[in-house]
């Protein structure tokens, strides 16, 4: 139960700093269940930041890791680094946050990618990431998004466009958004096994 107190510890952090409400303690069926409900959260927060390359700031930011950005804005791995380390996924068991874990997490897609545990589309579940094939010749994932639902053969994520900022995209699969596939990966925090 160390996990609930770390998570309520930062549920009033996060409604101060960030205006997301909610108490991230409410009992879900399993951890992996509630990890993947406050993922979401954070995530569905910031639907409507602008795109910025290279950018990891949320709105209505004062987290001093992203202070030196001046104005809000996210790049697809950015977002996703944002939302790992907001929901306490680069936390030491003590709650703290591992700074060397979260450092060495990378800012790019085809790093997050090769950090992530492959999982197969039967297995893929809200939280999990999505990693898209980039250009011809590159060999390495060019975009990532946040799996929000799997619904049939399908599913919803939330991710940074770049044209349109973070947003939620329904029927990935069907729609052939952005390119192909590349794979699925679910991140797994050493320090929690």
């Amino acid at each position: 139960m160390k996990w609930i107190k770390n998570y309520q510890r930062w549920g009033q952090v996060s409604e101060d700093l960030f205006g997301i409400p909610g108490d991230p303690s409410t009992p879900e069926s399993s951890p992996e269940a509630s990890t993947a409900s406050l993922v979401l959260k954070y995530a569905k927060s910031q639907i409507g930041v602008p795109y910025k390359w290279g950018g990891q700031r949320p709105k209505a930011s004062t987290d001093p890791v992203v202070s030196g950005n001046s104005s809000p804005g996210f790049d697809c791995s950015g977002f996703v680094k944002w939302v790992l380390k907001s929901t306490g996924q680069f936390n030491k068991a003590d709650g703290t946050l591992d700074t060397a874990l979260y450092s060495g997490f990378p800012g790019h897609a085809p790093g997050q990618e090769k950090r992530a545990v492959k999982v197969e589309f039967t297995d893929l579940k809200p939280g999990d990431l999505v990693f898209f094939k980039s250009d011809p010749g590159f060999n390495g994932a060019g975009h990532v998004g946040i799996v929000s639902a799997v619904e049939g053969g399908d599913f919803t994520m939330i991710h940074a466009s770049s044209s349109k900022g973070i947003q939620e995209v329904t029927g990935v699969k069907a729609k052939g958004w952005w390119g192909p596939i590349r794979g699925y990966g679910r991140w797994t925090n050493p320090n929690k096994k």
